[in-house]
């Protein structure tokens, strides 16, 4: 990944998961506010993707919100988590 050494990967993450939302908000019409079960139950209605499948996703979306640090690893695991969630859910189609 690109910014795999960047020193501030925590603002790195928070400003990819705030694009990713107002991607699904615009594409799903969905309220981003809450990244709670509910949240997660109709995007997988919206997305015809299961909901267990998106667990993951969700949880990594709303764990960096409330996150002020994020080293290497996380990093890492965060990217991972949020490329395979958009590919799940076609956010890029």
């Amino acid at each position: 990944n690109l910014f795999v050494n960047e020193e501030n990967q925590i603002a790195i993450a928070k400003y990819r998961a705030n694009f990713v939302l107002d991607r699904i908000k615009e594409k799903y019409f969905l309220e981003a506010s809450n990244l709670d079960e509910n949240f997660r139950k109709a995007l997988a209605v919206k997305t015809q993707v299961e909901e267990q499948k998106l667990t993951i996703f969700v949880a990594q979306l709303n764990k960096i919100r409330y996150s002020n640090t994020l080293d290497k690893d996380g990093f890492i695991r965060f990217s991972e988590a949020i490329e395979n969630g958009i590919s799940l859910i076609k956010l890029n189609q």
